[in-house]
């Protein structure tokens, strides 16, 4: 058995984790494990001790032609600590985690040997909304859709979520990508809930007085130089302090812009009282 493993420039990759070898071109269980996204219970060192490892390794070791060979090796220390072991061995570290993933895996170094894969060529995973902002996502549509009738709510919270899968091209609104979490929000306060959701309804006009309509103007101005500290002092000032604050208010910054926008545009269709 020909224990060497050659190393091409880039290494397998799984599920958006690269494969590491070592120097002899044992593969890292690690980063093998990370990948699987399975728990603690599966970690490389409590499949080494199970008895079908044991075997496995020792067969190996065994059909090795390379005098000192170690089919597996543990490293606490040094540039790359962990546990590196032969391929044959992590793709049954991958089957011991999972059938499925097995068969990932084993396609996946299929791949890297046959050439067909390059580091380069790998595609960014997807990074969807986290669980925080897709609540804020529903509360958005709900606080929306509940300021209508009855009659009109469920037509309107459908054709919200359509919108939103239509114009970021989602299978669901959680696949956003989360660095478009404001644009999102966004999109769910400006989307327009008139026409046919309100057809069936009688409408009375709000009416404002002239200091309605002047607060309502002076609300956005002062928001616009709220935005102009923000980005010409505060945000580098925060983001050279590394203060996680920094993200949040940036993106409720961005929300509050999108709200003037939006009623800026409708101030001057608001009527004003007799």
């Amino acid at each position: 058995m020909n224990t060497s493993i050659s190393t091409a420039v880039s290494h397998p990759v799984i599920a958006g984790h690269e494969i590491t070898t070592d120097e002899h071109g044992r593969f890292s269980l690690n980063a093998i494990h990370r990948a699987s996204e399975a728990g603690a219970h599966k970690r490389p060192s409590k499949w080494l001790s199970t008895e079908p490892a044991k075997e496995l390794i020792q067969e190996l070791a065994d059909q090795s032609p390379s005098e000192g060979f170690e089919p597996v090796a543990v490293y606490h220390g040094g540039a790359r600590p962990g546990t590196f072991s032969h391929e044959l061995l992590a793709v049954s570290y991958a089957g011991w985690i999972s059938p499925k993933f097995q068969l990932q895996v084993n396609q996946v170094f299929l791949d890297y040997r046959m050439g067909r894969l390059h580091q380069l060529e790998q595609q960014a995973l997807p990074n969807p909304l986290t669980p925080a902002h897709q609540r804020e996502i529903q509360k958005a549509v709900a606080r929306r859709c509940q300021s209508l009738p009855e009659a009109v709510r469920r037509n309107a919270y459908q054709s919200i979520y359509r919108h939103l899968k239509d114009r970021f091209e989602v299978g669901s609104y959680k696949d956003i990508d989360e660095s478009r979490y404001t644009e999102a929000l966004g999109a769910v306060q400006t989307f327009d809930l008139q026409g046919d959701f309100l057809a069936k309804v009688e409408k009375t006009a709000m009416a404002l007085d002239a200091d309605d309509l002047g607060n309502l103007k002076a609300l956005c101005v002062h928001a616009q130089w709220v935005r102009r500290q923000w980005e010409m002092q505060l945000r580098p000032a925060l983001a050279m302090l590394s203060s996680p604050a920094a993200r949040e208010l940036d993106e409720h910054i961005g929300m509050l812009m999108l709200l003037v926008q939006h009623l800026q545009k409708k101030s001057e269709a608001l009527p004003a009282a007799a």
